[in-house]
């Protein structure tokens, strides 16, 4: 069981907890706070401009952002479990003797009459493979080494049909085949307190996109699970290591909020503009920002 506190808005200590099974706590990376889980670009990126007329005045670049920096470090981060491999090949589709689709699988270079006469063991009456078709279309496999995570695989597949053709996740060259990670950490939060689900800010060093979620895991507290897709375009082999950051966890306390429209108000914003031009840099980290509470690493 992990437990980190964090601050909420009263500056009180609130704490979220992350269980998994006994035999999996010390073999897997637990899930620590985003901050140290800056993206590599990010991390070493130059507070300031690298150009040789670079002066004061110089804005920096986006390392300086407050904005940035606070979206990168809000919440935990749950790192990959383990090691993901994944192939993109083009696929081909098994038939039965009434050419019925049995099932889509990538093209490994295998002979047409190793599949015909195969049983698919995976299907309801375990149905013969009578014709294959070779298709040009891209499919994607993913696999991790875990045999299983809570007594199921360590993933699984939806079908298209959850979603449906108006979901923008089809532009994506492999985007219609949607997979789930078996999450193997459960999530408790205080009363009122729910957790947005979501990928980790700012950072595309790879291919796993999750569809996002809010989860109220005040009351939920079981694993959730984490749709996917991979949104490569190319044929390949990829392992992503065990580690790496798949999921950004921001906790946050429920509360109703009403919205305004109106006219804005000319005079502050000059107050604040002119308040603002009165440094060269970090204006709004200095005039603006509320500074931060780090979550605490302690266990």
């Amino acid at each position: 069981m992990l437990v980190w506190p964090f601050k909420n808005k009263k500056q009180q200590n609130t704490k979220v907890v992350f269980t998994t099974e006994k035999t999996l706590l010390d073999s897997i990376p637990h899930p620590t706070a985003s901050h140290r889980h800056m993206p590599d670009w990010f991390r070493k990126l130059k507070p300031s401009n690298p150009k040789p007329m670079a002066t004061i005045k110089d804005p920096g670049t986006a390392k300086r952002c407050v904005p940035v920096l606070d979206a990168v470090s809000q919440g935990f981060i749950i790192p990959l479990w383990c090691d993901l491999y994944i192939k993109v090949a083009k696929s081909i589709k098994l038939f039965d003797d009434k050419d019925n689709q049995l099932s889509k699988i990538l093209d490994n270079g295998v002979l047409d009459s190793e599949l015909i006469g195969q049983t698919i063991s995976d299907i309801e009456g375990h149905p013969v493979v009578a014709r294959i078709e070779r298709d040009e279309t891209l499919a994607v496999r993913a696999e991790m080494p875990l045999q299983e995570v809570r007594d199921g695989p360590p993933i699984e597949g939806h079908d298209w049909s959850q979603v449906g053709d108006l979901c923008d996740l089809k532009k994506f060259k492999v985007g219609k085949t949607l997979l789930k990670f078996s999450n193997p950490w459960s999530i408790k939060t205080p009363k009122g307190w729910s957790v947005q689900f979501k990928n980790p800010s700012n950072n595309w060093s790879n291919n796993i996109h999750i569809l996002e979620g809010v989860v109220d895991t005040d009351e939920y507290f079981l694993p959730v699970n984490f749709p996917f897709v991979w949104t490569g375009s190319e044929e390949g082999e990829w392992i992503i290591p065990k580690g790496t950051p798949l999921v950004q966890v921001i906790p946050f306390k429920r509360t109703a909020m009403d919205v305004k429209v109106g006219v804005r108000n000319e005079v502050k914003e000059m107050e604040l503009t002119n308040k603002l031009l009165t440094r060269f840099v970090d204006k709004y980290k200095r005039l603006c920002s509320h500074k931060r509470k780090k979550t605490t690493d302690k266990r």
